[in-house]
């Protein structure tokens, strides 16, 4: 077998895969579109025309250097290297590189509206890594205090072994959560 006849039938693994854990997909009593065909992002990525917009400004922001400044006194900016998020930034895991990681963030914060990443910590309480959550897997609950904390669901060996020191429901401050149109969602 060929090398994109096995790319081919992986992804096509994948998209049942993604199929499956696609809302939408669940709540089929929903009304479709007008065209009569139901679209979601799974759908919709399956046009060449999507997938290249959605592709290209991803690919787009991901190209954009990341740094981290810290303000002096004076009002001077200065490399803020020895922070952890410095570092993070660079690198967020071990298996993505920065660039791969922000395209991920960026193309689930235009496909679904939010981008996540789980900051994972050590027995010290720093972090060590980011690791993407697929938004579909996410839900968002306000503590009566007021405190936000994010329910993970773990699909998958990778997700599953990459979070499993975290606890069911994620404190904010260890949750990067990147927003569209902020004003209207969690």
């Amino acid at each position: 077998m060929g090398l994109w006849a096995r790319i081919a039938g992986f992804l096509r693994t994948k998209a049942q895969d993604i199929l499956l854990d696609d809302w939408s997909e669940l709540l089929s009593f929903l009304p479709a579109s007008s065209s009569g065909f139901r679209v979601n992002s799974f759908t919709a990525m399956q046009h060449v025309t999507v997938m290249a917009c959605s592709t290209l400004l991803a690919e787009d922001v991901a190209k954009l250097p990341i740094t981290l400044y810290r303000l002096k006194k004076n009002g001077d900016k200065v490399l803020a290297t020895d922070q952890i998020a410095y570092k993070l930034l660079r690198k967020p895991n071990p298996w993505q590189t920065r660039f791969e990681f922000v395209e991920a963030l960026t193309h689930a914060l235009i496909m679904r509206g939010n981008g996540y990443a789980v900051g994972v910590r050590n027995q010290r309480g720093e972090f060590t890594m980011l690791v993407p959550v697929h938004p579909d897997r996410v839900v968002v609950y306000e503590a009566p205090g007021g405190e936000v904390f994010y329910c993970v669901a773990r699909s998958g060996l990778h997700e599953t072994a990459m979070l499993e020191s975290e606890p069911f429901f994620i404190p904010a401050e260890d949750v990067l959560h990147i927003r569209w149109l902020s004003g209207f969602n969690a």
